[in-house]
């Protein structure tokens, strides 16, 4: 691992590893499964979405109402860091922090309709940004193709 310190990885984007091995280096150069490993390692960096405003905007979007601790754990980051970028969003319009009606120790978390506008927006834009090099028609393939693998392995889990 030492070795690797200062590295810089050509496959993900040129950052640096600081020290970790990515799963795409795991496998056979051109395997598919390495290369749909390196694309949705790349497709979640450009996406924005691993941290910071726009990650809480899309979690926000798909769990309407959540506390500010289960935010705080599913992007694994400080509760101090997450209350600064709340009252970033907060001051924003983006989210609503009020007080749970059952449990007052708890603040509930909810989008206001700017935030949803803000979330979707994202959502929207980023397969333009990511996929901007293929086609229409390419794009429907690659759709069809990785639905028909997901579907594949949902059901496999379900039979288990």
């Amino acid at each position: 691992m030492e070795d690797m310190k200062n590295e810089v990885c050509v496959q993900c984007e040129g950052h640096e590893h600081r020290g970790m091995r990515h799963r795409h280096e795991e496998y056979p150069e051109g395997s598919l499964v390495g290369m749909l490993c390196r694309c949705g390692y790349i497709a979640d960096r450009k996406s924005g979405r691993h941290r910071g405003q726009k990650r809480i905007l899309q979690i926000l979007l798909d769990s309407p109402r959540i506390s500010q601790k289960e935010l705080t754990e599913k992007l694994n980051i400080e509760p101090g860091s997450m209350s600064e970028v709340l009252s970033k969003l907060e001051d924003k319009g983006m989210v609503r922090r009020e007080r749970d009606t059952i449990d007052r120790r708890k603040m509930m978390i909810t989008l206001t309709k700017e935030g949803q506008d803000a979330a979707k927006q994202c959502a929207e834009g980023l397969d333009e940004d990511i996929l901007e090099i293929l086609s229409d028609e390419e794009k429907e393939s690659l759709k069809q193709i990785l639905g028909k693998l997901l579907e594949h392995w949902r059901a496999e889990r379900r039979k288990r």
